[in-house]
């Protein structure tokens, strides 16, 4: 069992993690399997706001990939029916559709809020400091060594598995990229998938990854990383425009940074 966290493109098209399929279908099975395997095993819901889990209001996913790429760790998923919004407490004038019309660029610095279920737990938001792209390097190499000479090193690590000093600075490649937005969030497992917003309210990136070690028996992370929405309906409308065109209703994306 597992969990991760989805959200709403526009109507029963849904986006999360392609890694998030790849740890749900397991090692050695072929890729012309996952669809049926994840339709069969996955469930969806959008009401565990609450601290007691749901036991109704689920939805099932429909055997088939809408598309993904794996570069940029996203797919999308088509729901087998139509969501009910009156389970979500909103009237047909007030239901959104979903969140595709609500792109933006990724900002530079400043906050961004996360809202995702971490561990399984119920909806959460949480508010996240950027780590500006052109600071990145510098700033996850200080955060390395300075992590490194508060908890361990390779002579007298009492960690099994995650620990920090198994990261060096190759480890971050990912937080190379200028597709990514790297900040620091208490979300770690099961957030995988979460809408990333400034502080307009739009959706700027996806969730995606982190680096996280243990430290005196508690988790922590170097840093955390989601992918732009920008450079993920790009890569949507470049190769299955017929999508792109379903879930954006022919919009453009915002052009200006926001910068608040």
């Amino acid at each position: 069992e597992g969990s991760a966290t989805c959200f709403v493109l526009y109507d029963k098209y849904i986006l999360t993690c392609h890694h998030v399929i790849r740890l749900i279908v397991g090692d050695g099975i072929p890729e012309s399997d996952w669809p049926e395997i994840v339709s069969r095993s996955t469930k969806v819901s959008f009401i565990y706001k609450e601290e007691k889990h749901p036991d109704s209001g689920w939805y099932h996913i429909a055997p088939h990939f809408e598309q993904f790429n794996k570069d940029l760790d996203y797919i999308v998923l088509k729901l087998l029916k139509d969501l009910d919004y009156s389970v979500l407490k909103l009237t047909e004038d007030q239901h959104p559709k979903g969140l595709a019309k609500r792109i933006a660029l990724m900002p530079p610095n400043g906050l961004v809020y996360i809202i995702g279920h971490p561990d399984g737990e119920q909806k959460t938001i949480d508010a996240c400091t950027i780590v500006p792209y052109f600071q990145r390097q510098q700033e996850l190499c200080c955060r390395l060594e300075l992590g490194k000479n508060v908890s361990c090193n390779n002579l007298n690590c009492n960690c099994v598995s995650q620990c920090i000093h198994m990261f060096t600075p190759k480890s971050f490649e990912p937080c190379n990229s200028p597709k990514v937005l790297t900040y620091d969030t208490s979300f770690f497992h099961g957030s995988s998938g979460s809408p990333v917003f400034n502080t307009a309210g739009k959706l700027v990136a996806m969730h995606s990854a982190g680096f996280v070690y243990m430290y005196q028996g508690e988790k922590r992370s170097i840093i955390e990383l989601g992918w732009s929405m920008k450079e993920i309906f790009s890569d949507i409308e470049k190769n299955n425009n017929t999508l792109y065109q379903k879930i954006t209703g022919y919009f453009s994306i915002e052009e200006e940074m926001e910068t608040e």
